[in-house]
């Protein structure tokens, strides 16, 4: 089975911290699991990033952006939606 996922080790990825503040983060890590649910196995992707000055944290998939623009575009999206 090959499971693709969309970064890679020690990619820069940003993302939105506990405070709602973008941050940059490095990929030290990538766990993958994959799960038999009939019919069709499910893999479920998590990234360890090192964190700046606060150590390592696991983020979903769904999380993590390429770009600093990715993510205040698919923020932004949601704060138009949401109001």
């Amino acid at each position: 089975m090959y499971i693709s996922n969309r970064f890679d080790l020690g990619e820069e990825v940003y993302f939105i911290d506990n405070e709602n503040k973008p941050v940059k983060a490095k990929v030290e890590t990538i766990i993958m699991q994959v799960t038999n649910n009939a019919p069709f196995p499910s893999p479920h992707i998590v990234y360890i990033l090192a964190l700046p000055g606060e150590g390592k944290a696991p983020f979903e998939e769904e999380d993590l952006y390429r770009s600093e623009w990715e993510l205040r575009d698919a923020w932004m999206k949601n704060l138009i939606t949401f109001v």
